[in-house]
Order: structure tokens, then C-alpha cells, then sequence
């Protein structure tokens, strides 16, 4: 976990000091935050109880998160945004699995992408194939059950990076806004020495 918070003191020192004038004048950041996605059990949070205390733990931000990170953040459309630098951590380095941007209106019952479950096919096409080669140098198997495969999937993400921010000066330009903020971002992770699944 070592790296991870380095990673996330570099992004947050960078957000401070080094933010062009234009995103400075036009967003206000919140306080960052680790934010756990798996049991400890190395289950899958797909494999759990729907609505269980646990699920909802992983799957939502709790109303302490949601106060002291979100809390004064409510950008002019009603919403609050964050963009996520999803980790696997299981690993003795750990992997950046995807890193997005999101946003949830303030009763939402899913509080953006990082909540919502992968599928085997689509965007997450690098971590898929990631996980298949992991499973298969593990398992020495030609073929892997697709169920299975899905919970493997859904588990890799173990945590996420969180960076709360507000849009409060748009020119009816919030979603340029937003995609400089998830740029700056990921362009700090870029430099950062750390495996990035998804890189463009």
C-alpha cells in the first residue's frame, strides 16, 4: 500500500501547486480518500448478499465519506463528481486498473461508474484479458468457466483513489472542465512509476 500512498500524495500535491490557471479559477477539489471495494474474505464483492451491510459498505459511500469528502462539493447541476484511480493491490507492486471520471446526483442509489459492475466484454476489455492470462498462468487451464471468470473480474479493482471535486465557475463549459481535471490526473499517473492497464 506504500506505493498507492505515494501515488496519492503526488496527485494531491500536483493538484495544489501545479493546477493550470484556467482549472484553478473553475474547480474546487475536496479531499481525497482511499476508498475499499473487496471483502477481506478474497471474495468478490459480486459474490456477496445484495443490500447486506458489507455489500452496501463496498458498493456506496458511507455518510462519513460523503460528509467530510463531498460534503460542500455540489457542483450547479445537482451533482457531485469525482475522478477514481482504480487500484489491484494484490499484487507486491500494485496495478492501476482504470482511471475515471464520474459523477451522482446527491440521492443516487449508484454513486457513479466505480460502483457498477464489469462485464466480460466491452471497455474493460484490458483488464479481462488481464485477468484470463492470470488465471490461466495460475491455473494451467485452456478454458476457465465464464461465471467464475466474471466474479475474478469484478473482484481485480480492490480499491480506488478518490478525488472529490466541484465544478463552480462552468461558462457552460463543465464538461471540458471535468475532462481536464480526469487529463491532469492521468497525466500525473503517466509519470508516476506504476503498470497502468488502461493507457493511452
Amino acid at each position: 500500500m506504500e506505493k498507492i500512498y505515494e501515488l496519492k500524495e503526488k496527485v494531491d500535491t500536483d493538484l495544489k501547486n501545479n493546477l493550470i490557471p484556467e482549472l484553478k479559477d473553475g474547480i474546487k477539489f475536496g479531499q481525497s480518500f482511499i476508498k475499499q471495494l473487496q471483502p477481506e474474505n478474497g471474495k468478490s464483492v459480486t459474490e456477496l448478499k445484495k443490500n447486506s451491510t458489507m455489500f452496501n459498505d463496498l458498493t456506496t459511500f458511507n455518510k462519513e465519506e460523503l460528509l467530510n469528502h463531498f460534503g460542500n462539493l455540489l457542483s450547479n447541476n445537482n451533482k457531485y463528481n469525482y475522478v477514481w484511480i482504480g487500484i489491484h493491490s494484490t499484487n507486491i507492486d500494485p496495478i492501476i486498473t482504470v482511471i475515471g471520471r464520474t459523477s451522482f446526483a446527491e440521492n443516487a442509489t449508484i454513486q457513479g461508474d466505480l460502483f457498477k459492475e464489469y462485464r466480460l466484454t466491452g471497455t474493460m476489455k484490458m483488464i479481462v484479458n488481464q485477468v484470463v492470462q492470470e488465471l490461466l498462468d495460475k491455473y494451467q487451464a485452456e478454458k476457465l468457466d465464464s461465471e467464475y471468470i466474471y466474479h475474478e473480474l469484478n473482484k481485480y479493482t480492490t480499491e480506488a483513489i478518490i478525488f472529490p471535486f466541484a465544478i463552480i465557475d462552468d461558462k457552460n463549459n463543465s464538461v471540458v472542465y471535468k475532462n481536464k481535471v480526469e487529463q491532469f490526473i492521468k497525466d500525473i499517473v503517466s509519470d508516476f512509476n506504476i503498470k497502468i492497464l488502461n493507457k493511452k
